[in-house]
């Protein structure tokens, strides 16, 4: 993600609340400070992690993950950015 900035938060697997695991603001000032798109705010599941360990599909078995929705919004933004890239 070189030139880009982000902010981690981690979801709770009962009630989908974040919490935040590191300050908050620092990546969106310096986001600002320096000119460069701030890609948003990625929430750290621990259900991802147990999925990779066991072997199933984190899409299909959380589909409502505020993790998934992240991830998905921040390649589509991606994506969307080097198509414009390219033309």
């Amino acid at each position: 993600m070189s030139g880009k900035k982000s902010h981690f938060v981690r979801s709770c697997t009962s009630c989908a609340e974040c919490t935040n695991i590191f300050s908050t603001g620092g990546g969106t000032a310096l986001a600002n400070l320096t000119n460069i798109p701030f890609i948003g705010r990625i929430p750290i599941d621990p259900t991802l992690g147990a999925c990779m360990e066991d072997g199933s599909t984190f899409e299909q078995k959380y589909p409502e993950s505020q993790s998934l929705v992240a991830l998905k919004d921040f390649v589509a933004s991606q994506l969307s950015v080097q198509d414009n890239m390219e033309d």
